[in-house]
């Protein structure tokens, strides 16, 4: 296969790239797509390189931010295999000595025909890109190459994407914001011509809703999570909707009207690994698993040998009319975790979340990117008695586990 070069200036017009920003300090999303015009070129394979809703910045320790930009590739035209990806990130009234270079690139696809291997769950695979080298740095802006493992390459018609992430040491500067460039990918093409392409832009100021948004109208106390099927789920009251999120301060205020043009979906069910739930007619006892699965348990000592003397303290009622938002999924068999709880073992403080029959490690900017809650947390699980092997570590968001209602939600990670 011929090598292609595609980037920036000479080869593709003045700026096929992809620039993402996050305001740093503010509530709301700051970001642009600059697509220069491609010409369509049959029997190519072609990489469309196009940014998604996902975006995120908040603090993983104390003094310091993490951004995250997320990217989506769309193949055609046969197999491609990409080689490098140059990342840029430029901070606005931020120096490159407070903005960390992009320390990861994750990559994801889905499909069949994976040209590498990588941790997989859900017919998905994500790899972990930290090899970098430093091509270009000013005070204001360095460029990173990620080099990909050899023969990465990406079936066509595959879902792929890929979240770059950075570190800011400035969670007190106000106005400052970090943007992500995709200035140059090196790849091959099956039938030795490839062609880099820019998606449209999907600037999305607050005003705007998108996937992921818990939004709410004047005039009615309810809230609604936006699903990626364009459909809006009903948090059937308050302790639901914390259990996903701790307060309400970026829930979206709109028009009646925006609210009314998403079909209603179903209510969302409580969040697993938080509470443990009844109905007000029955003491009968549940897990929830991800998707809104309801699991028994054995007895009364299966319970307290995972949760604790205190295990009644997570008990909620649930009104019999919302029970049936929930799916029976049986009886946890004994020494048996449910799925999505994260929890600790004897002798460690790494938090591992449960999924799959394996136990995961969760990394501080997994532990932020996915919302979850120290108070949640169930500590101190006898190692002997829950045996898990370990797997994958948590680090970019997974809607399986971390988003409220959807097609996404339980499935694995979003597209």
């Amino acid at each position: 296969m011929e090598k292609i070069i595609v980037g920036t200036a000479t080869r593709i017009s003045a700026s096929t790239k992809i620039k993402m920003g996050l305001a740093l300090g503010l509530s709301g999303a700051a970001f642009s797509v600059l697509a220069a015009g491609v010409g369509a070129i049959p029997k190519v394979s072609k990489i469309m390189v196009d940014n998604d809703s996902t975006v995120y910045a908040g603090p993983i320790k104390p003094g310091v931010n993490v951004v995250l930009a997320r990217f989506k590739v769309t193949t055609t035209g046969g197999t491609v295999g990409i080689q490098s990806i140059d990342v840029q990130t430029t901070g606005q009234r931020i120096s490159s000595s407070l903005v960390k270079d992009p320390y990861h690139l994750l990559f994801y696809i889905c499909g069949s025909g994976y040209g590498y291997g990588g941790y997989g769950y859900d017919g998905c695979k994500v790899f972990d890109v930290p090899n970098h080298v430093t091509i270009a740095k000013t005070d204001k802006q360095s460029t990173e190459q990620f080099l990909m493992p050899t023969g990465f390459t990406i079936p066509s018609g595959s879902r792929a994407w890929f979240d770059a992430v950075s570190a800011v040491d400035t969670p007190s500067v106000r106005g400052g914001a970090l943007f992500f460039n995709v200035t140059k990918l090196v790849g091959t093409a099956n039938n030795g011509k490839l062609m880099v392409q820019v998606g449209p832009s999907r600037t999305r100021p607050r005003t705007v809703i998108a996937a992921g948004d818990v939004v709410k109208t004047s005039g009615l106390s309810s809230l609604f999570y936006v699903g990626s099927d364009a459909k809006r789920y009903l948090f059937p009251n308050v302790i639901t909707h914390d259990s996903w999120y701790k307060n309400q301060k970026d829930v979206l205020m709109i028009e009646k009207s925006q609210l009314q043009s998403y079909v209603l979906g179903s209510n969302v069910t409580i969040r697993p690994g938080t509470y443990l739930i009844k109905t007000t007619s029955s003491p009968k006892v549940y897990a929830i698993e991800p998707g809104g699965i309801l699991r028994s348990f054995p007895s009364e000592s299966s319970i307290k040998s995972l949760y604790g003397t205190n295990w009644t303290k997570l008990v909620i009622d649930v009104p019999d009319v919302f029970f049936t938002n929930y799916k029976n999924g049986g009886e946890l068999k004994p020494s048996t975790i449910p799925e999505g709880s994260v929890v600790t073992f004897s002798g460690s403080q790494q938090k591992y979340l449960i999924g799959d029959g394996k136990r995961r490690p969760i990394l501080p900017i997994g532990f932020t990117n996915n919302r979850f809650d120290n108070a949640f947390v169930i500590k101190n699980v006898d190692s002997t008695k829950f045996v898990y092997q370990d797997y994958a570590p948590v680090m970019a968001f997974e809607p399986r586990y971390s988003a409220p209602a959807g097609p996404l939600s339980g499935y694995g990670p979003t597209n």
